[in-house]
């Protein structure tokens, strides 16, 4: 079972790296840099996750934005408290984790998930 979802996970991130679109059949949408920070500076309801570990974070991160480590064996719990029908700007590193992360809560009935290409790599530049 755990080698399935590997296989569904790197086929994501595979699909999602490939896809220069702003729509992800996935379920989730995909933006730039300079999309996020539109999404931030006109969304103020927005929700920001980041979804690295915590020692990443703390070497910097957007501001604002909450961490809840995709790697960490609780995060399906975490995002599951989340309201379902607020808008979610999804991060981490590079761009692969959060996509991951961006279909987990699209699987978990998230309607709005949009999924930050290039990470905080990008972000920083």
């Amino acid at each position: 079972m755990r080698f399935l979802t590997l296989i569904v996970s790197i086929t994501l991130v595979i699909s999602a790296c490939k896809s220069n679109t702003t729509n992800s059949s996935a379920g989730f949408s995909n933006t730039t840099v300079e999309g996020a920070k539109k999404m931030i500076k006109n969304k103020p309801d927005l929700v920001i996750i980041d979804v690295r570990t915590p020692e990443e974070i703390a070497e910097g991160h957007i501001d604002g934005a909450i961490g809840i480590d995709v790697k960490a064996d609780d995060f399906k719990e975490k995002v599951s408290i989340l309201k379902k029908d607020k808008e979610y700007l999804v991060y981490c590193r590079s761009g692969r984790r959060s996509v991951i992360a961006s279909q987990i809560m699209v699987d978990q009935g998230f309607k709005h998930v949009t999924n930050m290409e290039g990470g905080y790599l990008e972000w920083e530049e």
